[in-house]
């Protein structure tokens, strides 16, 4: 059930950060952000869900990898916008 909150919150934040950005930047640029926020969120679920129930294949290290890089873009392109 956490998976659905994290997803719930997810959406809404980008929903206001899309409304938001559409009046201060490019639609390209936008259409970017919510894109990187919705799979910070994914990844998130993912690492809630490998850790709550075990992580045979050693996939929470990748999936932190993924989660860093995905920050730093996020971070970027709020600098940007």
């Amino acid at each position: 059930m956490a998976w659905q909150q994290h997803l719930a919150n997810g959406s809404e934040r980008g929903k206001a950060q899309s409304d938001r950005g559409a009046t201060q930047s490019e639609p390209g640029r936008v259409r970017i952000l919510d894109w990187v926020e919705s799979q910070t969120c994914v990844t998130r679920i993912w690492l809630d869900e490998l850790i709550a129930k075990g992580d045979p294949d050693d996939l929470v290290s990748e999936l932190h990898k993924q989660a860093a890089w995905l920050e730093l873009m996020r971070d970027r392109l709020k600098k940007a916008s």
